[in-house]
């Protein structure tokens, strides 16, 4: 499509070619040593959704409580599930 001229959203690549802090590969490495090494269960720790609310709250004036807050798996995940909750028709059980 590219090659057509059609402007294309390239989804293939990650952030690898970021540089992270000290403080960040070191809790990584932690993470690592103490078998953390799954995905967590949705919506996420809530460790993690409590510090994206403070993060929100704080430095945007977003008043998001922790139990308004999930992760995904990346990305792209996140694309096909907003995605798939706007687009997909509702399913009956």
């Amino acid at each position: 499509m590219k090659k057509a001229g059609i402007d294309v959203v390239g989804l293939a690549r990650g952030a690898g070619f970021l540089t992270h802090r000290r403080s960040i590969k070191d809790a990584a490495k932690a993470a690592l040593d103490k078998g953390q090494t799954k995905y967590t269960p949705t919506p996420c720790m809530p460790e993690l959704r409590a510090a994206i609310a403070a993060k929100f709250n704080s430095e945007n004036g977003l008043p998001y409580k922790p139990d308004q807050i999930t992760t995904g798996a990346g990305g792209k995940h996140c694309l096909y599930m907003a995605f798939m909750a706007v687009i997909t028709p509702v399913m009956k059980c």
